[in-house]
């Protein structure tokens, strides 16, 4: 069965993360990945939640909030992540990080929703390319742009970029 990820959650460092995974018959679960310096910054599936089996995305998400430790030990983010698509590979600043990622269909157009240092939000847009070797490429930032909560920037994310929009 294929599951396309539409949401991811970051820990802190950015080195774990859980991507929220909606699957061919319309069921939502989740899978938690770590990211190693030794691997060259890929990320590695360390948990498959094959039993978890859920009718919302938003039960995804509560589900690996309480059945992830990392996840669990942090914060809830405002504004959730539940409903919203896949994980970026492009690295937090040190003064911010990422906390959501969204992505389009073809899983090559990204918008990182990121916390600032102080608390504040923005959100980056990324494309990928072939020929770029499957990297990411910034395409547009307005570090102008600051939001007070991460649900104000999600949604000037979606007002903002065209194909978010459709």
């Amino acid at each position: 069965m294929t599951a396309r990820a539409i949401a991811t959650l970051h820990n802190d460092v950015g080195d774990r993360c859980v991507k929220i995974m909606r699957r061919a018959d319309g069921t939502f679960g989740f899978d938690e990945f770590r990211k190693d310096p030794e691997d060259a910054g890929g990320w590695m599936l360390v948990g498959y939640n094959r039993q978890g089996i859920f009718a919302t995305a938003e039960q995804a998400t509560v589900a690996a909030r309480s059945g992830v430790g990392w996840l669990r030990d942090m914060a809830p983010v405002p504004g959730g992540a539940a409903a919203l698509p896949l994980p970026s590979t492009a690295e937090p600043t040190p003064a911010s990080r990422v906390v959501m990622s969204l992505h389009n269909e073809e899983v090559d157009r990204c918008v990182d929703i990121v916390r600032h240092a102080d608390g504040t939000f923005g959100f980056k847009e990324f494309r990928r390319d072939g020929e770029d070797g499957g990297g990411w490429t910034l395409v547009s930032h307005n570090p102008r742009a600051i939001f007070a909560d991460q649900e104000q920037a999600v949604a000037a994310a979606r007002a903002a970029v065209a194909w978010l929009r459709d």
